[in-house]
C-alpha cells in the first residue's frame, strides 16, 4: 500500500447542515463545525479585520475559532467560522446569535499589495460567500 492509498481529505468527513432561522443547531462536548457569517464584509486597503470570539460563550466551552482570525486589507467575502464546544454540555445556537464580534482597524497607508491582486482572483466576481472546508490532506492513525 502506498502513502497515497492510506491518504484521505478532511473534507470526506465533512457533510453541510442548513438550519432554518427558527431552529437551534446544538453543538454536542468535542464538537467541531465550520459556519458563516450572514454578513458580507469588504474591507478597503487600508483596513484589517480580525474576529474575536465572545467571553459570554466561552465561560461554557464554546470557542469561535482556533486559528488566527485575521482578515488582510481589500478582503471580501463571509467569515468562515470554526465553531467548537470545548465544554461539558451540549450548547444551542440559533441563526442569527451574535457569538463572534469584529474588530477593524485603520492603516496609515494602503497596502501596496492587496488580499485580491496578491491571489491573483478577481474577488469582485468570486467572493467567498461559504465556509471553506480544509485543503489538507491527513493520514489515518495506524492501528495500535
Amino acid at each position: 500500500i502506498s502513502i497515497s492509498d492510506l491518504a484521505f481529505r478532511i473534507n470526506e468527513l465533512m457533510r453541510k447542515v442548513e438550519i432554518p432561522d427558527s431552529e437551534a443547531f446544538t453543538i454536542q462536548p468535542g464538537d467541531f463545525v465550520l459556519a458563516a457569517t450572514r454578513e458580507t464584509l469588504e474591507l478597503d486597503d487600508d483596513i484589517i479585520g480580525r474576529l474575536e470570539g465572545r467571553s459570554s460563550l466561552a465561560r461554557i466551552g464554546i470557542i469561535v475559532y482556533s486559528t488566527v482570525g485575521l482578515f488582510d486589507p481589500d478582503w471580501i467575502g463571509t467569515a468562515t467560522l470554526e465553531v467548537g464546544n470545548l465544554g461539558r454540555m451540549p450548547v444551542k445556537l440559533y441563526p442569527g446569535d451574535r457569538i463572534c464580534a469584529f474588530i477593524f482597524q485603520q492603516l496609515s497607508s494602503p497596502v501596496q499589495v492587496s488580499y485580491k491582486r496578491k491571489l491573483g482572483i478577481n474577488m469582485l466576481v468570486r467572493p467567498s460567500l461559504k465556509p471553506v472546508d480544509s485543503r489538507a490532506t491527513f493520514l489515518p492513525l495506524p492501528n495500535s
